[in-house]
């Protein structure tokens, strides 16, 4: 039955078996395998992008959490310039000891809320000195670690002229002697 076959047919048969058996191989790697492993890439890059997508929110999200950090610390700032309306007791010692540097006498009364801006402790302050002491205390108003503003300043002067033993003639000066007495209202942030 099974003759004896050439080496060169025995060649050509078995050539042709691996070229049938590669076919096969490529038609199920074509059909079956191919779109799987597509799938399986197409589900690779989906991941990778999903990824980078996450790592940029996360660096978002990290920016974020500084500026939250450093917008704290400036609250805190301002939480600390703001002037507790239950206990201004700290202002008030601030603005003697101001007065007191300058060798001034003070007086801190309520003002008329009336035209105060919202959330803001409105005042009266009087100060009795020279008048350069005077202005200097009210130009260090603002170097207060508060929020100040300082509204409506008035002077007064109570004047008294130093007695000569001569005629005043047209050079001399007759000196003015007197204190000054600065009125001012301030309007100091507070918390409701």
């Amino acid at each position: 039955m099974f003759k004896r076959i050439e080496p060169k047919t025995h060649f050509i048969i078995i050539s042709i078996t691996v070229a049938a058996a590669l076919c096969f191989l490529g038609f199920v790697i074509f059909y079956y395998a191919l779109p799987a492993i597509i799938q399986k890439s197409d589900a690779i890059e989906q991941a990778k992008t999903n990824l980078a997508a996450l790592e940029e929110k996360k660096n978002i999200m990290l920016e974020e959490e500084e500026k939250i950090k450093s917008l704290s610390a400036k609250l805190d700032a301002v939480e600390a310039a703001i002037v507790p309306a239950d206990n201004p007791v700290t202002f008030f010692k601030l603005l003697e000891d101001l007065a007191a540097r300058e060798n001034l006498s003070i007086e801190i009364k309520p003002a008329s809320a009336q035209n105060a801006p919202p959330n803001t402790i409105a005042l009266t302050v009087s100060v009795t000195g020279a008048l350069k002491q005077g202005i200097d205390f009210v130009k260090n108003i603002s170097m207060l670690p508060f929020v100040v503003t300082v509204s409506d300043i008035a002077l007064s002067r109570s004047v008294a002229t130093a007695s000569t033993e001569t005629k005043p003639s047209a050079k001399t000066i007759t000196p003015i002697i007197g204190e000054t007495t600065i009125t001012t209202t301030l309007f100091a942030a507070s918390r409701p």
